[in-house]
């Protein structure tokens, strides 16, 4: 990493403060260059472990499909980051970067297959058509990986919330025996571990978008193949479940898209109404926002464990809109509060 980010200065890849910018002078913006590498290392073991289990056992069809499912998977990731650090050296057009999207999520998809089959019951759908599943499944790796990249406006935000969210699938996949599938989210969580000891604040360096669209990328991936998966004692994972371990990105994501129609604005317009740029406006520091923003997702993910036979769509948005409009003002009244206790004992 401090090799990164002595390239990043001397290069002069650097953003600067002020405007919808929580930060400010000017920082390094490519730490995704070092997520990259760590994840390219990671790879490099279990492609090893792969043709080594080639080597020495009879091949099956699920084995060959596996191995063709991670190769594109790695393939795409590649091609994230490359597009997202081109972004952050010099800026691409929107549309270009809609278009490597849409390319990347058809060729998992389609080649791949790694797509969302069955609703499981929710809204009242079990297995879906094949055309439908395809089509779903991209429009939801195009819209996590968008979501992900949008929480990367706090010092250590992004890199917390990944964290999180990987360490989560990486249970799943190991509840289940999905081993290969655990490697992945694993050396996904521990490239990002090495770059949020850079990354909190006051962050060193930024993870721009060669990393968020990358890591957006793996996680999607995770997501859609945690969706057709089992964990004990309560049978089939509800989608809905894996929608409370991205609560946080994606209720925002959401959330602003629709303050900015109903505004009369493109939903891709900038500004500064994300939840954590509203927190930072209450005062809180970038670490506390991003505990918050992790908390949210953490409790969301904790009560829909609990009940996980019993969640529907409806008890998702329930529960989510109001931890985040009871438990963000009581946050906020906890934090003026505190100082305003701490300035009267000075």
């Amino acid at each position: 990493m401090p090799f990164v980010i002595k390239l990043a200065i001397n290069k002069r890849f650097l953003v600067g403060g002020g405007g919808r910018n929580a930060h400010e002078g000017f920082t390094p913006n490519v730490g995704g260059m070092a997520i990259f590498a760590g994840l390219l290392l990671a790879n490099q073991y279990i492609l090893f472990y792969f043709f080594d289990s080639y080597q020495n056992f009879e091949i099956s069809n699920e084995f060959e499909t596996q191995i063709k499912a991670y190769l594109i998977l790695t393939a795409g990731s590649i091609i994230m980051f490359v597009m997202g650090l081109l972004d952050d050296i010099s800026e691409l057009s929107s549309y270009l970067r809609f278009f490597v999207q849409l390319l990347v999520s058809t060729l998992v998809v389609y080649i791949g297959d790694l797509r969302i089959s069955d609703f499981h019951g929710v809204l009242g759908l079990y297995e879906l058509p094949y055309l439908f599943s395809v089509i779903f499944s991209i429009s939801v790796i195009i819209f996590i990986i968008n979501s992900f990249n949008l929480t990367d406006g706090l010092d250590s935000l992004a890199a917390s919330l990944g964290l999180f969210i990987l360490i989560s699938f990486a249970i799943i996949f190991y509840c289940n025996g999905k081993y290969y599938d655990c490697t992945l989210a694993c050396s996904g969580f521990s490239s990002l571990l090495a770059f949020w000891l850079y990354n909190k604040p006051p962050a060193r360096i930024f993870m721009g978008d060669g990393g968020s669209l990358m890591i957006g990328f793996i996680i999607a991936c995770c997501a859609i193949k945690a969706c057709s998966m089992k964990i004990e004692p309560s049978g089939v994972i509800n989608p809905v479940f894996i929608l409370c371990i991205l609560a946080y990105p994606s209720v925002d994501t959401l959330r602003v898209f629709l303050v900015r129609i109903f505004s009369g604005k493109p939903p891709f317009s900038a500004d500064r109404n994300h939840i954590h740029h509203l927190l930072v406006d209450k005062d809180f520091n970038h670490g506390w926002a991003s505990f918050f923003a992790v908390m949210y997702s953490a409790v969301l993910t904790g009560i829909c464990y609990l009940i996980v036979e019993y969640v529907t769509l409806s008890f998702y948005i329930m529960v989510s809109l109001a931890i985040l409009f009871i438990v963000l003002p009581m946050a906020s009244f906890a934090r003026s509060t505190t100082m305003k206790l701490l300035s009267f004992f000075k």
